[in-house]
């Protein structure tokens, strides 16, 4: 545990140091992995109280622990690119921790026995099977920044599919690791709680070290997302388009919008005639092949406003901006697929080139479409080419 509780403070100083990509997200992150570094070492030196017999290293960061829970959602948010302003109250998600720290102070300047016996007799009776009002909050407290950080993750995944069709090196698949990883060493700190024993002293004493090579590994290689956060934020329904010629202008007289875009101006006659617009220019120009292709960009290509294009495909398509623009790419290698003249091209090459930048999506939506793997598909149309001669 010790070794990992300086690899943790190693690491932190190393996220800290880190000038490039995620900067602001990574000092949040270095700030948790320090803080739970030196929670854990509280707790050993608590644990092993009766070997060192040493009064003044008692409960000194004790405190910290209900700073977690707040490093955990900031450190979602940053990187995420969720809006928070520390001016309008955030500092009270960290108001409990000061004053656990205030409430601590009489402790540290107890004689150093007394200390000793205090936690020696708070051992015991965690032992018993007593616990505390505060270990429940803790308990409690970590679960609810939890819950709100996967809330805030599946809003990020939500607005991805919204503004991208391809989601290589935009997705937050590390902030998932980092929650389900955050989320265990959770599981071991309520074992310890209500059910402690040997064996729930040695998960925690593994948990954390192990924690710190996942959070160093995949934190630090996580690729900067500054560009993704800014076109997410600054997508408006008053976006405008450096362009003189577009399909659409805001119009305010329309009463039959939803909420979400109660203030774009797009009226239903007006959408109709967008959707056949769209449907003759998705077929002629093929603006799908881009494998990069975004929201804005088909927008700019189009010229539509934006968020008319967002709105035209959640309520006239029922789809996102990844599902409409990959249905297409499906559909297209399909017909490649289904080409005689492709027989001894590779499926995979055949999926590049039709839009796709990813194997695993490519497989997934292509099933998702067709109800059949490509390999299936392919074998499916050779067979009944076979059967008609």
């Amino acid at each position: 545990m010790v070794a990992g509780v300086l690899q943790g403070l190693l690491l932190s100083v190393i996220l800290l140091k880190k000038t490039h990509g995620n900067e602001k997200a990574n000092r949040w992150l270095s700030a948790f992995i320090a803080t739970f570094a030196l929670v854990s070492l509280s707790d050993v030196l608590e644990r092993t109280v009766e070997l060192h017999r040493v009064g003044s290293v008692l409960i000194l960061f004790d405190w910290g622990i209900i700073l977690l829970g707040p490093f955990i959602l900031t450190y979602v948010m940053e990187l995420t690119g969720e809006r928070y302003r520390f001016k309008k109250g955030w500092f009270l998600h960290f108001l409990p921790a000061v004053l656990l720290f205030l409430i601590c102070i009489p402790f540290y300047f107890l004689p150093s026995e007394q200390k000793i016996k205090l936690v020696m007799d708070d051992l015991k009776e965690i032992q018993s099977g007593h616990w505390e009002f505060f270990s429940v909050f803790v308990v409690m407290q970590i679960a609810a920044y939890l819950v709100w950080a996967v809330i805030i993750l599946r809003k990020y995944s939500h607005s991805l599919r919204e503004h991208y069709s391809d989601l290589k090196h935009r997705n937050l698949r590390w902030l998932t690791i980092f929650i389900g990883v955050t989320f265990g060493l959770w599981i071991i700190y309520v074992l310890s709680i209500f059910m402690a024993s040997k064996y729930t002293v040695m998960l925690n004493d593994i948990g954390f070290p192990v924690a710190v090579y996942i959070f160093g590994y995949f934190g630090l290689a996580q690729v900067d997302l500054t560009e993704v956060r800014r076109e997410i934020n600054s997508f408006a329904p008053d976006s405008t388009l450096p362009s003189d010629n577009k399909r659409s202008t805001p119009d305010s007289s329309d009463n039959q919008q939803t909420d979400r875009y109660v203030r774009s101006g797009l009226k239903s006659d007006k959408a109709a005639k967008l959707k056949q617009d769209l449907d003759r220019f998705m077929v002629t120009k093929k603006p799908y092949l881009d494998n990069d292709l975004s929201l804005r960009e088909l927008a700019l290509q189009f010229e539509v406003l934006p968020h008319h294009l967002s709105q035209l495909l959640n309520e006239h398509y029922g789809q996102n901006f990844f599902d409409y623009i990959n249905s297409y790419r499906a559909q297209e290698v399909k017909n490649m697929l289904s080409d005689p003249g492709r027989e001894d091209e590779s499926i995979l090459s055949i999926a590049f080139s039709c839009g796709f930048n990813s194997k695993a999506t490519f497989n997934s939506f292509f099933k998702k479409h067709t109800g059949q793997t490509p390999r299936q598909f392919r074998a499916h149309y050779e067979s009944e080419k076979f059967q008609s001669k």
